[in-house]
């Protein structure tokens, strides 16, 4: 049998966090790691892998509460902003088998990059996946406004 997942384990009460906020979907609770103080990780007490596993409700509440949890900080914290950050599946570096979504509190200089490395493309290439995603995305689309 496969380990436990801890953050299903924090949903359920059975493993120790500083939670901030929970209702029936989610949980927010103070990450043990910050990145900067406040650092918030917001979770779906479903478990989930990536954020496409999530349903269309689920992610509707989810982001609502999301809203409200930044907020929250910025007045609280009187910061200056936050930045939301979902690591989706292990090429975006997720280690952690649930989904996460940090909230994490900012300030202007605050030594945190988050920022990414930046790729170069030519026009032509631009115009090529442009439509390769469009092509991709309007036939998702189009299947899952037939399903519901």
């Amino acid at each position: 049998m496969d380990e436990p997942c801890l953050f299903c384990n924090i949903a359920n009460k059975k493993a120790q966090a500083r939670i901030v906020y929970e209702d029936d979907v989610c949980i927010a609770f103070l990450d043990p790691k910050p990145a900067t103080p406040g650092h918030l990780i917001l979770i779906p007490k479903k478990h989930v892998l990536i954020f496409p596993q999530l349903e269309k409700d689920e992610i509707i509440h989810i982001f609502a509460t999301l809203k409200l949890l930044s907020n929250s900080l910025l007045k609280s914290l009187k910061l200056e902003g936050t930045s939301i950050f979902i690591a989706n599946g292990i090429a975006a570096e997720q280690h952690a088998t649930h989904l996460l979504i940090h909230i994490i509190p900012r300030q202007e200089n605050d030594g945190i990059n988050l920022t990414t490395n930046k790729v170069e493309f030519n026009d032509q290439e631009y115009t090529e996946l442009t439509e390769k995603l469009k092509e991709k995305w309007y036939a998702m689309f189009v299947e899952n406004s037939k399903e519901q």
